[in-house]
């Protein structure tokens, strides 16, 4: 078997199938019709909570060569069920759940940073749909406690720093809970070579108040204007819109003791301190002059935007 010339052997497994699926039975043939096949099941992983000692195994040591294999990775968090009764209750519960999961795919990741079968360009990592099984029979009743509340993650302190990982995002199903873009951004904080991330703010009027609203936005600035390391694109998925109704009065987010957006002011640091070079912004997000002609609240005064916006490229 080892002695079959590359082509030809890789026509024998074309004749096989072109269903990497139908290939599986073969992979016990022999070494080299493992690691023909293997490529097909190990570049992308969808994984639940409960699968991720399972997923440790597989790239375990003795498997190195799995590792250079690894492009993307969906990690899809199943929440505890839950009755009428304490649907408001499982917060902590909640938080712990998710926050256990994503230090556990952390540590698992950490066994690949600087590993030479890595994939060059580093791994795609999506925090993907979470949610509990009650939630379908009873979201009727609790919609606005489902996706008014954000999922936290509570020990972001204790996650390894990963070099592995190059572009980050979380998600944003029509049926998952919505997850606080403080601790998505704790996260990325933690992805020492990130180049690309991707935050759902979810700032729904229809599930948040405006006092909500306004307790995330001034954290997110906070968490913003101290974030760690270089990021060269970053890209902000907010939920509010645009009322039809141009009459309306939109939510005052500022506080009164400021006259300027203390939002923008953190976006000003975060560019500078991050490097950034792509900033997008997608749905509606509301941008005061300030943001782009920088603005000094204490002295009243314009400053020089020439640092800030070095190596700014596009915003959009």
């Amino acid at each position: 078997m080892n002695k079959i010339p590359q082509e030809i052997f890789l026509d024998i497994l074309s004749d096989i199938s072109n269903d990497p699926k139908d290939l599986l039975p073969y992979v016990t043939v022999s070494r080299r019709f493992q690691y023909a096949i293997e490529p097909s099941y190990y570049r992308q992983f969808v994984i639940k909570n409960y699968d991720l000692p399972m997923f440790s195994t597989l790239f375990r040591e003795t498997q190195a060569h799995r590792k250079g294999l690894l492009e993307k990775i969906y990690l899809e968090t199943i929440l505890p069920s839950y009755n009428n009764e304490n649907c408001q209750q499982n917060a902590i519960i909640n938080n712990y759940v998710f926050s256990a999961a994503v230090l556990k795919l952390f540590q698992v990741l950490e066994s690949l940073n600087d590993n030479v079968h890595v994939n060059g360009g580093g791994i795609y990592l999506k925090l993907d749909d979470i949610s509990s099984p009650s939630d379908a029979r009873l979201r009727k009743k609790h919609e606005r406690a489902l996706f008014g509340t954000h999922i936290r993650l509570v020990n972001h302190e204790k996650l390894p720093v990963l070099t592995c990982v190059s572009q980050f995002s979380c998600g944003r199903g029509s049926n998952s809970r919505k997850y606080d873009p403080i601790s998505m951004l704790c996260v990325a904080s933690k992805l020492k070579n990130l180049q690309l991330c991707w935050i759902d703010y979810c700032d729904d009027p229809d599930y948040c108040t405006v006092k909500s609203q306004r307790e995330i936005r001034h954290a997110f600035a906070k968490a913003l204007s101290t974030y760690p390391r270089s990021l060269p694109e970053l890209e902000i998925a907010f939920s509010s819109t645009c009322p039809l109704d141009e009459g309306t009065t939109l939510p005052d987010l500022i506080p009164s003791s400021m006259t300027v957006d203390p939002f923008n002011l953190a976006l000003h640091k975060f560019i500078e301190r991050s490097g950034l070079s792509s900033l997008s912004f997608s749905a509606q997000h509301i941008i005061s002059p300030e943001f782009f002609w920088p603005y000094d609240d204490a002295n009243k005064v314009l400053t020089s935007s020439s640092q800030i916006w070095l190596n700014m490229r596009e915003i959009f």
